[in-house]
């Protein structure tokens, strides 16, 4: 038994197909688009035999129906009753509708009111059994049309899927030359375009550099621009680009960036020390060595190390140079203050040169007293060497000075003095010159008598 519903889903199938072709391909050929168009717009129609058997019913009852107006149909001409698909789709879900009961006289037939032996079902007329077999019949020359139809169809698609083939070749040969020879065409302009993209952003990054960059800073940045550019093509958006390009000239101007900001923080820092400790027209010994200690101080900071942490670290190494600084003043004070009693120029010298090379020794931030307690240690040496200097001349003045008898020959002068400077060697030091003095005469007090009594005796 042929069903509805699988002949409704086969044609639906090929409109489907045909539609597909249509939009893919681009017009169809006259065969199949009349194909197309009354499959689409034609609902098919069934006669009275063929939808009985959809339906599971005789044509006799179906045609009673038909008759009734218990279903829709149309009758031909000819007296054939014709349904529509939609219609036997619709009995076959709702179901078949009961016969209006009709007297047997009424039939029109007396063999209709003969009782069958199977269940009580009335026996059809000869004259339906008649039309059954013209329905019959009739379905044969349905199916075989029906066949040849759908024969037709299938035909009409295959012709055309092999002309869509043939023609998708053609295209796509006729695209591959055409691809080829645009291809052949433009590959120098799009080496001059991509050469002349790739210069309008060498401009734009060297456009983009401060004035006071130096120049070796500069040779730098083609190199990074081209591995910014290696990254990106001129399709992508030129955000996209101008971004990538801004990072490069960040990395090139980083190292100088940093560079600038380290001599800023010491500059400033610098300007802390004292304003003595700095030159005016150039900079000083402590100019120097405050900006030295700033920058190694600096360097020793990791490479994360924020401006506040920077400005931390330069102050602490300027506070160090400003303590040696005025440690260094007061050196210079004290040495300057030292005086030698009885020292000659040499010896002062000496003395202040002893004396810088002790405090050289003194860490800075020390108490001046503790400072000049040890150039006085420094200089004991010396004071001592020089009263010894000092004592020997006062006691050669003192024998140089010493009275002497008028008339002695020189080798008794001579005697004399040796005699007294033995006489002073034995003395301990530090005795004053009236001592001395009150010795020498007492030594030479022989001598004189014995001259006295010379004298005499003359």
């Amino acid at each position: 038994m042929r069903n509805p519903r699988r002949i409704a889903s086969i044609r639906q199938n090929l409109r489907e197909r045909s539609s597909s072709l249509r939009e893919t391909s681009g017009p169809l050929t006259d065969t199949r688009r009349n194909v197309a168009e009354n499959s689409a717009t034609r609902e098919e129609v069934y006669r009275s035999g063929i939808a009985a058997k959809f339906l599971g019913i005789s044509s006799y009852q179906l045609r009673r129906l038909c008759e009734a107006g218990l279903v829709r149909a149309e009758i031909t001409a000819s007296g054939q009753w014709l349904l529509p698909a939609s219609e036997i789709a619709r009995l076959q879900e709702e179901g078949i509708p009961p016969l209006p009961q009709q007297p047997a006289e009424e039939a029109g037939d007396p063999v209709s009111s003969l009782p069958r032996a199977d269940g009580g079902r009335w026996r059809e007329p000869a004259k339906e059994v008649a039309q059954r077999v013209a329905d019959s019949a009739d379905d044969v020359a349905v199916t075989a049309n029906l066949l040849r139809k759908r024969e037709i169809e299938w035909k009409a698609v295959a012709v055309e899927d092999r002309f869509l083939e043939r023609t998708h070749q053609a295209a796509q040969q006729k695209a591959a030359i055409e691809e080829t020879r645009l291809r052949q065409k433009t590959e120098e302009e799009v080496r001059r375009d991509l050469r002349e993209w790739r210069n309008s952003w060498h401009r734009y990054a060297t456009n983009s550099m401060p004035d006071d960059v130096p120049p070796e800073v500069k040779l730098s940045l083609p190199d990074y621009v081209d591995e910014a550019l290696a990254k990106t093509n001129p399709s992508r958006p030129e955000s996209v680009t101008r971004s990538l390009v801004d990072a490069a000239i960040d990395l090139v101007l980083e190292p100088w960036r940093h560079q600038n900001r380290i001599e800023a923080i010491v500059k400033t820092a610098v300007a802390e020390l004292p304003w003595d400790a700095r030159g005016i027209w150039k900079p000083t010994e402590w100019d120097t060595r405050a900006a030295q200690s700033v920058r190694q101080a600096l360097r020793q900071l990791p490479d994360w190390a924020q401006p506040p942490e920077m400005e931390a670290a330069a102050c602490q190494a300027v506070a160090a140079i400003a303590l040696e600084f005025e440690h260094s003043k007061i050196c210079r004070r004290l040495v300057s203050q030292i005086y030698l009693s009885g020292g000659t120029s040499a010896e002062e010298q000496r003395a202040k040169d002893t004396a810088a090379h002790e405090l050289g020794a003194v860490a800075a931030g020390a108490s001046e007293s503790l400072m000049k307690q040890r150039i006085e240690q420094a200089l004991a040496p010396l004071r001592a060497e020089i009263r010894r200097r000092e004592e020997l001349e006062l006691r050669e003045r003192v024998i140089r000075w010493a009275p002497l008898p008028s008339g002695i020959s020189e080798g008794q002068r001579h005697l004399v003095i040796a005699l007294l400077q033995r006489a002073f060697s034995q003395l301990p030091e530090g005795l004053p010159q009236g001592a001395l003095e009150e010795l020498r005469d007492r030594t030479l007090a022989p001598l004189w008598e014995a001259h006295a009594n010379q004298n005499r005796k003359a």
